[in-house]
């Protein structure tokens, strides 16, 4: 494990709002890309990245029965792709802009399906890594014999850890990590806490299971010794404190 690796999921709604999905957060992202190039320079960290689908493609991938070969199903898989790689060009144009080296990777190439189960080729992650840049990753929607497969970022975010083993993974959302029901951050999450949880909001279109599945894989790659992390994504300085004070009081940290 290295001490300086970090796996850093950015949800889709810091990206694009499930809310809003005509807009791209344009600041959010070039202060994101700031604070993580500040950190490659002054401490030394290599970040591995992968973001949502925003509203853009999670409205798309609603078009979609996944698993289903009917209806429009080609051209729902279609936009859905289009889209996924439109957010992709957009987070990479404004983080470069914001001083941060990024080398976007196909996620199909990387995360494939096999015998009806998803693996991950990890030998191109670390290839993009040695040469000093940030792979960038993202949820997709592959095609298989089946039909059409959504992967998630956060289950993206959980093979990567499982297979490379970072100090560090840290959720990045439009929240100040998970909240009680007064609306105050939780510091500490443990898998029996989940279950007590209201983890459920009318109206948003989250077909990757929000929340819920979220702190599921959160859960995960903290069982694998990993630190795990669900912080707000539109404060940025988040990630020094959590990365060289191990603790922010707008972040939960999630333990097995």
């Amino acid at each position: 494990m290295s001490s300086k690796l970090v796996v850093l999921k950015i949800g889709g709604s810091i990206l694009n709002p499930k809310s809003d999905f005509s807009k791209i957060n344009r600041e959010i992202v070039l202060n994101i890309g700031r604070e993580l190039a500040r950190l490659r320079r002054s401490q030394g960290y290599r970040f591995i990245l992968i973001h949502g689908g925003g509203g853009l493609a999670h409205t798309a991938v609603r078009l979609l029965r996944p698993g289903d070969v009917r209806g429009d199903l080609t051209a729902g898989a279609s936009l859905t792709k289009t889209l996924l790689l439109y957010l992709k060009l957009e987070l990479c144009r404004l983080l470069l802009q914001a001083g941060l080296p990024v080398y976007p990777l196909d996620t199909e190439a990387v995360v494939r399906e096999e015998r009806d189960s998803l693996t991950i080729e990890v030998a191109k992650v670390h290839r993009v890594i040695e040469k000093n840049v940030v792979p960038v990753l993202n949820g997709d929607l592959e095609l298989s014999e089946r039909g059409s497969i959504i992967v998630s970022g956060d289950l993206v975010a959980y093979m990567l850890c499982e297979a490379l083993r970072p100090a560090t993974c840290i959720f990045l959302i439009d929240k100040k990590g998970v909240l009680d029901e007064r609306g105050r951050t939780i510091p500490v999450l443990r898998g029996e806490d989940v279950c007590r949880i209201n983890l459920y909001k009318k109206g948003v279109t989250d077909v990757t299971g929000g929340m819920k599945t979220k702190l599921e894989y959160s859960l995960k790659i903290a069982k694998l010794g990993v630190r795990t992390y669900i912080c707000p994504g539109t404060e940025p300085s988040v990630l020094r404190e959590v990365l060289l004070g191990g603790h922010s009081s707008r972040c939960t940290r999630v333990l097995p």
